[in-house]
């Protein structure tokens, strides 16, 4: 292990990136925790072998209480493309093959999660759905409390791999449905 100084959560993964010599990767960050003990026997005893693995993420508070699923629905099918509607699975809910993983790009401090993913999903020839809850991802992390840079950050992400006119396509539904989400739950 290191301890070291880093420039950034992104910079400390890539560290961690440099170090893995598993057969995948799955970051789970500061406060957050693996869904349940048989979690990963669930994923890769009868899941066969794939790039990828996705599945829900279940958000919970400071004292580990179930606050309720994440604002945006995981997919059924995950593609590259299905993130022109968001970050519709948890940076923590994804197991990657560790022969498909990139460097994150250290010059999004918010968002580095976002672009890494689309990277990672447009390399994967298989991607399958656990149908699981995989993890539990601790309300308030650091994209949160940095909200209005974190989405012009993603917005950028998004104009780069999708275009400036599907961005904006997509970002009417997706600002409706936050603003919705936000009334309706109280919480973003």
């Amino acid at each position: 292990w290191i301890s070291e100084p880093d420039k950034g959560l992104y910079d400390a993964m890539n560290k961690g990136l440099r170090m893995a010599t598993g057969d995948y990767v799955w970051f789970i960050n500061a406060g957050d925790e693996i869904f349940a003990k048989n979690t990963l026997l669930e994923i890769f005893e009868n899941k066969g072998i794939a790039d990828v693995y996705y599945g829900e993420t279940m958000i919970v508070d400071e004292d580990g209480r179930e606050i309720g699923r994440r604002r945006l629905k995981t997919p059924a099918t995950l593609t590259w493309k299905s993130l022109k509607k968001g970050m519709l699975v948890s940076h923590q809910a994804i197991i990657v093959k560790n022969k498909l993983v990139l460097p994150y790009d250290v010059t999004y401090r918010f968002s580095a999660d976002f672009n890494w993913v689309i990277q990672v999903l447009k390399q994967a020839n298989s991607i399958v759905n656990t149908n699981l809850f995989i993890a539990r991802f601790l309300d308030g992390g650091l994209t949160k409390k940095n909200i209005i840079p974190g989405l012009k950050e993603r917005f950028r992400i998004m104009c780069k791999h999708y275009g400036l006119l599907s961005t904006l396509w997509h970002h009417i539904p997706i600002g409706v449905k936050f603003l919705f989400f936000v009334f309706r739950y109280r919480r973003y």
